[in-house]
């Protein structure tokens, strides 16, 4: 079976000991591709470099409705330097209800 990991946060520093296991784990259990989403502009050149590093890695670069109030002055210039960097798209835009604000 051909799997793909449509969304998460392979990027969260929480993993940086980790990531080439997580990494070479999805492999083995047939995963040929892993979408990873930046959240806000900080986090996005993580997901870019995740993506130069590991081939299966879609990178996608949003901002989450978190991050929206806190976005420097250039964050738009920023991201469609990233879009044409790198093959990509653009994702987590989401509202997640389970935050109390």
């Amino acid at each position: 079976m051909r799997l793909i990991d449509s969304h998460n946060h392979l990027q969260d520093e929480r993993l940086n000991s980790m990531r080439d296991a997580v990494m070479n784990e999805c492999r083995a259990q047939g995963v040929i591709a892993t979408v990873v989403n930046g959240a806000c502009p900080e986090d996005w050149s993580l997901v870019a470099d995740l993506a130069k590093r590991y081939g299966h890695v879609i990178p996608c670069f949003g901002v989450h409705p978190w991050y929206i109030n806190n976005l420097p002055a250039d964050w738009r210039e920023t991201l469609i330097r990233f879009l044409d960097e790198i093959p990509s798209a653009i994702g987590e835009v989401g509202i997640d209800g389970w935050k109390k604000e």
